[in-house]
């Protein structure tokens, strides 16, 4: 043993305790009342016992003493003050790796918060397109760990200075209903996340709920798609946020846009527009555009260029399309030119429709849009896109073809959804409302606005079409009276419209009147009218769901139904209209004595009592202020002057058939200028009937057709000729439109020698001029017989 080993082995020894001697009275301890036997002392069996490993460690021992003796110690202090600040709370190392109070998530076990929050992984990905790219079976996995405070803790301000900021940024027209969630996750790879939120209590309606998270400068929107079954709102990310909140929406101030080649929109709808779109230009090849498209006008609406790949009756051009998809040169002269379009028309913007992107287009149509939106963005420009309508596929999936909402959403600053044509689709949980309830889980509900028509939608086998209110009321046809109608006073006579209707129902679900007919193809068609209560019905879910506006399209048209602004104006103020539109049919009768009678659409017909004073009267109709048409007759004296006995000279052959009642005639159309025909002032014009000899026995040669009274002049006399039993013939006057303004008409009579043929009252009604507002002079509203 060397000198260092010995005195390791000596200061090891005087650190021994040493035994304690025993009390001079020799007592010794008992260990359960037997005294121990003489041997080995504690200590010596100490000392064997460690006395070998003393000797091995000895020299080790010695060396750490030393290194310690000389300040070393400090090193070691520091060092495990460095793993305990690292282990310990605020820093909390082991929690930030995941290694401690994480929950780990993968494909077969999701987390499950009490307070209503339940993160799983999902390779479905739900509905939402941006996400598709992560289809697939889920192999990775992820730890989370949620900390919830609740709603009334965060409200007051009690979870801490950085909440209360939190709580402070909250919008005006968001309002928190859950517990606040603070996310934390490791070891996430990208995998698409399912956040099933459940809905709070007092969160009515659910369709207006939203998920939320705090960035730590703002809250932004991340969706939620409403699971009725659940009772939860489900949000598919990539990205897991790091807070989470469900927010009940407010309804917004709504944006109202149209489109319209008019600078300055005028109308009575015009007031309440705050944006409009005019379009003419189109995207040509290599980018360029073509067509023309007005400045913006002082005193508009706030306008934007509206831009399209394709026109009016054509398909959409996929090929220059493509190429501005495909080729990055032929993409960056197409945004340049758009820009410099809008900077020289002094816009606020650009809107754009392009239809017919395809499904292997959609990375490269959002990265268009990114772009144009980024360069629009940089002039104080906003970007407003149309999107069609998506096809449901069942399942609540959906076909969006190339147009991925979700990224388009974040992008531009609208999305124009255009919501379905067919007015069926607007019963509660139709397809309007599934379209809604899906819609504004992809996209931002204040960045939708829902685009509708204000027309009468008229549908058929050959599909759907928007068309004007004359348009969709033409099947009702024109006023009729029985042939052979001879009318004496205190006769009731019933007048009808022979058209093409079959049927007239009110429609509750889309508040309007659904009218069926059948063309001259024999194709049955329905038609839906456009009534102010109608459009509300459509503006209504916009505003149930709080969308950020609307696009009203043909609403500065003439073929609008009077009324529809009102419809306008409720949805502006956030009440809709209180009840359905009534549609009349107002029938009025001009001659020596008049009358009015108001029916209503489902029951059109006009039963009239032939007063007693004699004369020429004129039954007109309208419905909703356009006019039907009109038909004459005549009434005779019931109580004639007795006049002298003739002398018995014979009379004229033509006049005794005329007192023998076998003449009579039948007004079978307008074939040219139908009642309501408008003219300029002063405008010449030619009348043509087409009347059939609807008697026994022919017409003579004499017969003639006789000015009764006229507004606007015309010839005393025409000549009509012979006409056989059963032959029409078509009789013509030149006649010129009055110089001023406003509504007219004159009346004509089939005579033969001075005596009138029964149903030869022959009537032409026009329009000349500026025509005021409201129903028609002397043109009463129209009905339709069913």
């Amino acid at each position: 043993m060397d000198e260092q080993q010995a005195d390791v082995n000596q200061a090891a020894l005087e650190n021994t305790p040493q035994p304690v001697e025993a009390p001079a009275n020799d007592t010794m301890m008992k260990i359960d009342g037997v005294k121990p036997s003489s041997g080995p002392t504690l200590r010596e069996r100490l000392a064997a016992t460690f006395g070998p490993a003393r000797e091995r460690l000895g020299p080790a021992f010695g060396r750490a003493r030393g290194w310690l003796s000389t300040g070393n110690w400090i090193y070691v202090l520091i060092t495990l003050l460095v793993i305990a600040a690292l282990i310990l709370p605020p820093i909390s190392l082991p929690s930030r790796l995941g290694w401690v109070g994480f929950e780990r998530v993968n494909a077969a076990n999701a987390y499950s918060h009490p307070d209503g929050l339940l993160i799983g992984l999902d390779a479905s990905g739900g509905n939402r397109p941006a996400l598709a790219g992560t289809a697939g079976d889920v192999q990775g996995s992820i730890r989370i760990n949620v900390t919830s405070v609740p709603r009334q803790i965060f409200i007051e301000g009690s979870a801490g200075d950085d909440l209360v900021a939190a709580r402070d940024a909250i919008p005006p027209i968001l309002e928190l209903k859950s517990p606040y969630y603070q996310i934390e996750s490791r070891s996430h790879d990208g995998e698409l996340v399912r956040l099933e939120v459940a809905i709070p209590n007092e969160a009515e309606p659910w369709t207006t709920l939203d998920l939320y998270t705090w960035t730590g400068e703002a809250w932004e929107w991340v969706g939620g798609e409403l699971d009725w079954s659940k009772e939860a709102l489900v949000a598919y990310v990539a990205d897991i946020p790091t807070s989470l909140a469900v927010m009940q929406t407010s309804p917004v101030v709504p944006a109202i846009e149209t489109v319209t080649t008019a600078s300055l929109p005028a109308g009575p709808a015009a007031q309440h527009l705050t944006h409009i779109l005019i379009p003419g230009l189109f995207l040509g090849t290599d980018g360029i555009l073509l067509g023309s498209a007005p400045a913006a006008a002082e005193g508009a609406p706030a306008t934007l260029l509206l831009i399209r790949n394709w026109q009016e009756g054509q398909s959409a051009s996929l090929a220059p399309t493509s190429d501005v998809l495909t080729d990055p040169d032929i993409q960056a002269a197409h945004i340049a030119i758009i820009l410099d379009a809008a900077t020289r028309a002094r816009t606020a913007g650009i809107a754009i429709d392009y239809q017919g992107i395809a499904a292997d287009q959609m990375d490269a149509f959002t990265a268009f849009v990114s772009a144009l939106a980024g360069a629009l963005h940089a002039q104080n420009m906003r970007l407003e896109v149309f999107l069609p309508t998506p096809a449901q596929l069942g399942d609540g999936a959906w076909d969006t073809a190339g147009y991925n909402w979700t990224a388009l959403g974040f992008a531009a600053d609208a999305v124009l959804m255009r919501l379905p044509d067919d007015p069926a689709a607007y019963v509660s949980r139709g397809a309007v409302e599934s379209l809604l309830h899906w819609a504004t889980a992809q996209v931002n509900r204040y960045k939708l606005r829902a685009v509708v028509s204000s027309l009468s939608v008229d549908s058929s086998p050959a599909g759907i079409e928007y068309v004007s209110l004359e348009s969709a009321l033409a099947p009702f046809g024109q006023v009729h009276m029985p042939a052979d109608a001879d009318p004496e006073p205190g006769d009731e006579v019933t007048f009808t419209l022979a058209g093409q209707v079959t049927s007239i129902q009110q429609d509750s679900a889309a508040a309007t009147y659904a009218i069926t007919y059948q063309d001259e193809g024999q194709a049955m068609h329905t038609t839906w009218l456009g009534t102010p209560s109608f459009l509300a019905r459509k503006l209504d879910w916009a505003l149930a769901y709080h969308l950020n506006g609307v696009v009203i399209e043909n609403v500065l048209d003439d073929g609008n139904m009077a009324g529809i602004e009102e419809a306008i104006a409720g949805y502006r103020a956030a009440a809709s209209l209180p009840q359905p539109t009534e549609l009349n049919v107002i029938w009025t009768v001009a001659g020596p004595a008049t009358a009015e009678q108001t029916v209503t659409l489902t029951q059109p017909d006009f039963s009239w009592t032939v007063p007693s004073t004699p004369g020429t009267y004129t039954v007109a109709v309208a419905i909703a202020g356009v006019n039907h048409g009109s038909v004459a007759l005549n009434v005779a004296n019931s109580n004639p002057t007795p006049t002298p006995t003739p002398s018995p000279t014979p009379a004229p052959q033509a006049e005794v058939e005329v007192e023998a009642g076998c003449l009579r005639a039948s007004f079978v159309s307008d074939v040219t200028v139908p009642d309501g025909t408008h003219f300029d002032k002063g405008e010449a014009f030619t009348k043509t009937w087409r009347v059939r000899n609807s008697g026994t026995c022919d017409w003579p040669e004499g017969t003639v057709l006789v000015l009764n009274y006229s507004d606007f002049g015309g010839p005393e006399t025409t000549t009509v000729g012979a006409v056989a039993v059963g032959e029409t013939v078509d009789i013509s006057i030149d006649l010129t439109a009055p110089d001023s303004n406003g509504n007219f008409d004159a009346l004509w009579n089939l005579k033969v020698d001075g005596a009138e043929i029964p149903g030869g009252a022959l009537t032409a009604v026009i329009q000349a001029g500026e025509i005021p507002s409201g129903p028609a002079v002397n043109v009463p509203t129209t009905i339709v017989p069913v």
